[in-house]
């Protein structure tokens, strides 16, 4: 098992130059996905009343740049040029995000009946992006609908201190020229610095360290039916400053 030691990041302090220099030099091998099987199977598709969820679009990289070596990790001493050796990268093995550059996009549509209420969950993997590594990831979720009764939460298990994190969308605000509410939720996931002991080894990655963790969304029609309905959700790493909690 590779030990990781606490410690900075080489590009803790300057994420811009992370984002301008080392992404463009990657040759990582990128798996974009598009309603892809494997996500597909690995969260079912949610639906009630009409109201369908599935997945619009995900991308899934491989090494898991943050615990590879010579990605943001130093090489070995014996090998400085240690990117390219494949035996030595981390892969994902989950069909779920895991590398800062990860992301999955869900979104649902539909007729809502009146008091109805539903959920959909994906995962990720956990590690040290953020704090250490690339950008902060966050749990994004938008909802556009003919009603300002819609309740929409966001449930993080494991949370950042342990239990579950649970989140709510403020009150939406009046599109006037599409004539409906919008909702909005923004929030960062949780992440966890190299070697704390919160970091599990995941089966099947050569080694990686990382908590996995599932995020359920709730949707629930507060007011009368409402004919047609649209939210969008998923989770993605987006510059400082563009949510309320980053």
């Amino acid at each position: 098992m590779r030990l990781l030691k606490a410690g900075p990041c080489p590009y803790e302090d300057n994420r811009t130059t992370f984002i301008e220099t080392v992404r463009p030099m990657r040759i990582k091998h990128a798996l974009i996905l598009i309603l892809a099987p494997l996500l597909i199977a690995a969260k079912p598709v949610s639906t009630i009343s009409g109201f369908h969820f599935s997945t619009q679009s995900a991308e899934i990289q491989q090494p898991v740049e943050q615990q590879t070596p010579g990605w943001l990790l130093p090489c070995p001493l014996d090998l400085p040029l240690c990117r390219s050796v494949q035996s030595l990268w981390v892969t994902n093995p989950t069909g779920m995000p895991w590398d800062v550059d990860d992301h999955i996009d869900r979104m649902g549509a539909g007729p809502l009946d009146s008091g109805a209420s539903l959920t959909d969950s994906l995962s990720y993997t956990a590690d040290c992006d953020g704090s250490q590594c690339g950008p902060y990831r966050f749990v994004v979720v938008r909802a556009s609908v003919a009603s300002s009764s819609l309740q929409l939460s966001v449930d993080i298990t494991p949370g950042q201190n342990g239990g579950v994190d649970s989140y709510t969308a403020g009150s939406p605000t009046w599109n006037a020229s599409t004539r409906k509410w919008e909702y909005f939720l923004c929030q960062k996931a949780p992440s966890y610095p190299y070697g704390d002991l919160r970091l599990q080894l995941i089966p099947g990655s050569n080694g990686g360290m990382g908590v996995p963790t599932s995020v359920t969304l709730t949707v629930v029609n507060g007011s009368k039916a409402l004919k047609s309905a649209a939210v969008s959700w998923g989770l993605d790493s987006i510059p400082s400053g563009v949510c309320p909690a980053s």
